[in-house]
C-alpha cells in the first residue's frame, strides 16, 4: 500500500514538473529587455523583484515587468506582462508533493503498528479464551470425576483364613492327603454394586527378618468371579488348588524358628462406569500356627474330636 502511495505521488509530481511553462516574453520586449540589462535602458525594473512593477515602452508601446510571461490587452491589442503562476508555484507544488509523500509514509507505518497491535492483543485474546476453555473442560472432569468416586464400588478384603478343604484324592509333595485352602470375603462399601471382581495372588514362604524374594513364591494364580457383591454386602471366595495346598504344606512342615506364609494379592474389580479399580493386600500368619491347625484336624480324623477353628490370616502393609 506504502509503496502505491509514493509511485503515484511520483507520478504527481512529474506531472506538475512537467506543466511549468517557461515564461513567454514578446520578442520586441526581449530585445528592449536584452538591452536594457546591458546597460542602454533607463527605465528596467529590477529583476526578480516582487511585486514586479509595470514598464511602458515608449518605442514599442508595451507594459512589462521582469520575465513573467506576457498577456495581450484586448482593448488596445499591447502586451503587456502577468505573473507566471506556474514559475511562482511550481516548486512550492513539488515540496508540498514531498510532504505529502513523508505524511503518508507515516500514515502507512502508524497504521501497520497499529496492525499489529491489535494483532497481538487478539492473538493474547485468544489465547486466554483457550486457556479458559482448557480450564473449565479441566473443571467438568474433575467435577465427573468426583461424582463417580461418589457413587462407584468399592472392594476390600474384609476376612481371611486358612481352612481345611478335605481329603484329595491324590497326595500332596509331602505324602498327605488333607488339603486347605484360603477362604477370604470380599466388601463392597461403595454406593454401587460391583460388575465383577478378580484376584491375583501369590503364595509364598518368609522368614522374619528378611524380604521376600522371588525365589520364595511357592503358588501363583488367579480367581474371577463374574458377580460383584452388592453395596453393604459381602460374598465369599476360597482360593485352592493342589499348587495352594502344597504351599501350606511347606510352611506347615518347615521346622525353622521364624516361618511364616505370606499371600500377597491384588483385588481387581469393574464399577458400573466401565472401569477398573484395583486393590492391594498382603496377608500372613506364622508357620507354627498353620503346622498346630494342622494337626488339629489330624487328631479329628483320629479320635472324631470336635473340627479345629481356621487360622486367621493377618493383614498388613509390610512384606515381612
Amino acid at each position: 500500500m506504502t509503496l502505491l502511495f509514493l509511485s503515484a505521488t511520483q507520478i504527481f509530481a512529474q506531472d506538475i514538473g512537467s506543466n511549468i511553462r517557461p515564461p513567454v516574453v514578446h520578442p520586441q520586449a526581449a530585445e528592449k529587455q536584452s538591452g536594457v540589462s546591458q546597460g542602454q535602458g533607463q527605465n528596467s525594473p529590477q529583476k526578480n523583484a516582487w511585486p514586479p512593477k509595470l514598464v511602458f515602452d515608449q518605442e514599442t508601446g508595451v507594459r512589462h515587468h521582469n520575465d513573467y510571461g506576457w498577456h495581450q490587452d484586448r482593448q488596445d491589442e499591447n502586451y503587456y506582462p502577468v505573473p507566471n503562476e506556474n514559475v511562482l508555484w511550481g516548486k512550492d507544488w513539488a515540496g508540498l508533493a514531498l510532504i505529502g509523500t513523508s505524511v503518508g509514509g507515516l500514515a502507512s507505518l502508524i497504521t501497520v503498528f497499529l496492525v499489529a497491535g491489535t494483532l497481538r492483543v487478539s492473538r493474547n485474546m485468544l489465547r486466554e479464551a483457550k486457556a479458559a476453555t482448557v480450564a473449565a473442560n479441566a473443571a467438568v472432569d474433575v467435577t465427573r470425576e468426583i461424582g463417580r468416586d461418589q457413587s462407584r464400588a468399592y472392594l476390600t478384603i474384609h476376612e481371611a483364613d486358612i481352612r481345611f478343604h478335605g481329603l484329595s484324592i491324590d497326595a500332596h509333595q509331602n505324602g498327605r492327603k488333607d488339603g486347605y485352602v484360603m477362604s477370604c470375603k470380599v466388601r463392597n462399601t461403595g454406593a454401587t454394586p460391583a460388575e465383577w471382581f478378580r484376584f491375583r495372588y501369590e503364595f509364598g514362604m518368609g522368614r522374619r527378618g528378611e524380604t521376600p524374594t522371588d525365589e520364595a513364591i511357592l503358588a501363583s494364580g488367579m480367581t474371577t468371579k463374574w458377580t460383584g457383591p452388592a453395596t453393604g454386602r459381602d460374598l465369599d471366595f476360597t482360593v485352592e488348588g493342589m499348587d495352594v495346598s502344597n504351599a501350606i504344606h511347606r510352611v506347615a512342615d518347615a521346622t525353622e524358628a521364624g516361618i511364616y506364609l505370606f499371600i500377597r494379592g491384588s483385588l481387581e474389580y469393574g464399577t458400573i462406569y466401565n472401569e477398573v479399580r484395583e486393590w492391594g493386600v498382603f496377608l500372613h500368619a506364622d508357620g507354627d500356627r498353620i503346622s498346630s491347625y494342622r494337626d488339629g484336624w489330624t487328631a479329628v480324623f483320629a479320635n472324631s474330636e470336635g473340627k479345629a477353628p481356621p487360622v486367621k490370616l493377618q493383614f498388613s502393609s509390610l512384606k515381612e
